[in-house]
């Protein structure tokens, strides 16, 4: 029997494969939601290749959700840091409001924004700061594994958080110029999940992103707090399951 509950979108973070959201795919999973993560072409892709825009990670992840509309499956979209700016520049076209008017089903129905870049129309990611854990080097950031952990898995023990970030090898330095084209939470129904402990977006960040979404939307925005650091998905990925799952079903 199909299952009636949405399939989740998982767009990763900036530096992120996509493995690393392996266990909160397979506790999601667990709870019956289909879900998927799709791969950043500005992680994928390396030197000697030039770096990959926010625009060609936006061009992956709607071609992952428009399938899955056509497939007449309601869809949410769990986005992750940059990951904010690829979801919304992705859902263009389709929302299920959007697709129903057209007489087909399927759709996004909800955006879930997981301490994630938001930026207005017209303009980029808003920070312009390369941290020092991050070297630039031709078109592509590479981040130093050891600093790398004290901010983006600070609720980790140090060596553990290490391993994490080892696995964050790369990221096109372009992608973070790409202007954002397509506004998707004007139209779609959001739920922002602020990290308490974030040390990469620190929670006053998160909550002007918040009062920007709530001023472009013109309605408030739902919001759950978690007790995590950047990278739930590393550090608490089954908490963060339970947590998804509260902003689907209740918010």
């Amino acid at each position: 029997m199909a299952s009636n509950k949405p399939s989740i979108v998982i767009v990763p973070g900036s530096f992120s494969p996509a493995s690393l959201y392996d266990t909160l795919a397979a506790n999601l999973r667990e709870f019956g939601y289909e879900t998927i993560v799709g791969d950043l072409l500005s992680v994928t892709r390396g030197p000697p290749q030039s770096g990959a825009t926010m625009e060609d990670d936006a061009g992956v992840f709607h071609e992952i959700i428009e399938k899955l509309s056509n497939q007449e499956k309601d869809v949410v979209v769990l986005t992750h840091s940059y990951g904010g700016m690829v979801g919304n520049e992705s859902a263009k076209g389709l929302s299920k409001a959007e697709r129903e008017i057209q007489g087909r089903p399927g759709g996004i129905i909800k955006i879930v924004y997981l301490t994630s870049v938001i930026s207005e129309v017209g303009k980029s990611s808003p920070s312009d700061i390369i941290p020092d854990y991050l070297t630039l080097k031709d078109d592509y950031l590479f981040l130093d594994p050891v600093p790398g952990a004290k901010a983006i898995v600070s609720d980790l023990p140090l060596e553990e958080g290490i391993k994490v970030t080892q696995k964050l090898a790369r990221h096109s330095a372009v992608s973070f110029s790409g202007q954002l084209t397509y506004a998707a939470y004007r139209w779609i129904p959001i739920v922002y999940i602020v990290c308490e402990k974030d040390k990469v977006i620190p929670p006053e960040y998160q909550r002007n992103f918040i009062e920007l979404l709530e001023k472009e939307s013109n309605k408030p925005v739902p919001t759950i707090s978690l007790d995590s650091g950047h990278c739930p998905n590393a550090s608490m990925p089954e908490e963060l399951a339970k947590v998804v799952q509260k902003a689907i079903v209740e918010l």
